[in-house]
């Protein structure tokens, strides 16, 4: 309806004011968040900016991977996204027919309720801030983290150029849809690959 669309554009113009002018910290956001409470309580936006306003400062940057940075106790898991970044980067740019325009950035969670913290979702992943998001439960299936990260980083690649608000109101069949497809053809080229062999 009418109002839900101005709340997203709200909520969508509070996260870019925020990124654009406090370097991923949520000073601004915080105090228009303050202002516009009584008007945004019963709205989902408000749960969406508690969580977009987590802090990121303790995570570390490994050093095998610049773009990689996890909390304490997730070290390994980090270094294993770290080994899957190259590979995933050049397929989706590849697949996507760009480059990404910005940096790239990827946060491993150390446990599923930090992920959550940061996310406000239980997901395994998420592209979401400017950056990805990993949950410690892409472990459970460590078979999957190669695909995990393509995905995200098929919806970060997105975000990128198309912006937060026109990411924000495409279509979900199109944005997953997307991520799927270029998955699938990494999948359907490894398939061949091993049948020739």
């Amino acid at each position: 309806n009418n109002q839900s669309g101005w709340l997203l554009r709200v909520s969508v113009f509070l996260l870019q004011v925020q990124v654009y002018y406090s370097e991923g910290r949520c000073v601004a956001t915080q105090s228009l968040l303050f202002f516009l409470f009584p008007f945004l309580s019963s709205c989902s936006a408000v749960y969406a900016l508690a969580h977009y306003c987590q802090s990121t400062d303790h995570f570390h940057v490994i050093s095998s991977d610049k773009r990689v940075f996890y909390e304490d106790g997730a070290e390994a898991f980090a270094g294993a996204i770290a080994e899957a970044l190259d590979a995933a980067v050049v397929e989706v740019e590849r697949q996507q027919h760009g480059s990404f325009v910005k940096k790239i950035r990827l946060f491993v969670s150390a446990s599923p309720e930090s992920f959550e913290a940061l996310s406000g979702r239980k997901a395994k992943g998420i592209a979401y801030r400017g950056s990805v998001f990993l949950s410690p439960r892409l472990l459970e299936h460590p078979d999957e983290i190669d695909a995990y990260v393509t995905h995200e980083l098929s919806h970060l690649f997105l975000l990128q150029h198309r912006g937060l608000y026109k990411y924000m109101t495409m279509p979900q069949w199109f944005t997953e849809g997307l991520a799927v497809f270029v998955l699938q053809t990494i999948f359907d080229v490894r398939c061949i690959s091993e049948r020739t062999r």
